[in-house]
């Protein structure tokens, strides 16, 4: 499904769409499949770092919904598609 909006909603594409959308996808971040919560977080990334005007209300739903973040990997994701490593 996150495929489906992240193909949909592309930041280069439609923005405006994506904003929408990007506040219901967030609550997947909390998902417990690590892959459906991670498509969500590069997802959530991409639209933060294309789309200023954004940026304010996705980070603020993002601090908010932290501790809902089961998966590490979800948590540690960093610009540009690199992750930390997992913590043993």
């Amino acid at each position: 499904m996150t495929h489906v909006y992240y193909r949909c909603c592309s930041a280069v594409k439609f923005p405006d769409v994506a904003g929408s959308v990007i506040q219901l996808l967030m609550d997947f971040l909390g998902d417990t499949s690590t892959a459906s919560a991670l498509d969500v977080i590069f997802f959530v990334r991409e639209i933060v770092e294309t789309n200023e005007k954004l940026r304010p209300a996705i980070l603020a739903r993002l601090l908010d919904s932290f501790t809902q973040i089961r998966s590490s990997r979800v948590r540690c994701v960093l610009p540009s598609g690199k992750t930390l490593p997992p913590q043993a």
